[in-house]
């Protein structure tokens, strides 16, 4: 087995401040460009790269956990310390997985229909630049035709993008505040652990120490 050990003190209570500063950070940035195009735009693949670090943060400070637990007393509050941080690695794998649906929405068509519109606004300008041109005919029945079908493959794609993007949304929530949550509720048990019946609620005295 892997010594967990740094400087003479267990990996498990340094690496754990990774995870405290990583798990919210990447849940607030999940969370964020799920939400806004622009962030999403500008961030590119580093979400989901800081992801997959946060995650490996987790399993580097699980396994040095599951190193240390061997070798401390066991109480019922080391025990749930370490189901509590064992249950966060299935949050973080969630980041990981809903990062990359956020970042992957930049390869859907566009969210516009711009194309469709651009040929509607066309033969509607041409109407109104030559109010004599039937508006009936074999050259307009074409023309309305292709407009038709221009714009509903665009429309459709729209629908795709849009339900995907709240999909998104909804999950990168979810995700977001699950991991939070579960970082907040394991280190709190881990500081249990360690500090319950192990300090005075009162200043304890202190022997000045010798004048020389």
């Amino acid at each position: 087995m892997i010594p967990y050990e740094i400087n003479g003190l267990p990996a498990h209570v340094l690496v754990l401040h990774a995870v405290v500063v990583l798990v919210p950070l990447t849940s607030l940035l999940v969370v964020g460009t799920a939400f806004w195009s622009a962030a999403r735009r500008r961030l590119g693949v580093a979400v989901p790269i800081l992801a997959l670090v946060t995650l490996g943060a987790v399993q580097l400070t699980i396994n040095a956990g599951g190193w240390l637990i061997r070798r401390v007393p066991i109480t019922p509050l080391v025990r749930a310390h370490a189901h509590l941080g064992d249950d966060m690695l299935p949050w973080a794998i969630a980041l990981v997985v809903v990062a990359i649906a956020v970042w992957a929405q930049r390869f859907l068509p566009s969210h516009r229909t711009d194309a469709g519109n651009d040929h509607t606004d066309r033969a509607e300008d041409t109407a109104r630049a030559d109010p004599g041109r039937p508006t009936t005919g074999p050259g307009t029945v074409h023309t309305q035709t292709l407009t038709r079908a221009t714009t509903a493959p665009t429309g459709r794609r729209s629908t795709l993008a849009t339900g995907v993007a709240g999909v998104a949304m909804i999950a990168a929530l979810a995700a977001g505040v699950g991991a939070t949550v579960q970082c907040y509720r394991a280190g709190d048990a881990g500081a249990r652990a360690v500090w319950t019946d192990n300090f005075s609620t009162q200043p304890l005295p202190r022997t000045p120490p010798p004048s020389t």
